[in-house]
């Protein structure tokens, strides 16, 4: 259980740096997709994605299809900050294993 939370905790600590992006209910709705998509083992659809968001904090099912073509956000500074997330996290990676690699 406790492998679980963490992974959950830094799940959520991932999808809330793009939250700046969106406005409150929009960032929801973002994140409940995200999830959902990651979860998907099938096509990638929203009515797909859909079926894994958790049942107590699903919206109406007409929210998420309208949320790509009436949200209001930026794909640029989506794709930044993924951009930001994947160099910062690689160069931790590396470093991590340059330190406990070389002899001392």
């Amino acid at each position: 259980e406790g492998q679980t939370m963490t992974s959950i905790s830094a799940w959520s600590q991932i999808v809330m740096q793009f939250s700046v992006i969106f406005t409150q209910p929009t960032a929801h709705i973002f994140a409940e997709l995200i999830s959902g998509w990651i979860l998907c083992p099938t096509r990638k659809t929203v009515t797909g994605m859909i079926g894994f968001i958790h049942p107590k904090k699903r919206r109406p099912h007409d929210a998420y299809h309208r949320f790509f073509p009436d949200a209001r956000w930026s794909t640029t500074e989506l794709w930044r900050r993924l951009l930001n997330w994947l160099i910062n996290t690689s160069i931790r990676q590396v470093l991590f294993r340059w330190i406990w690699t070389t002899p001392s």
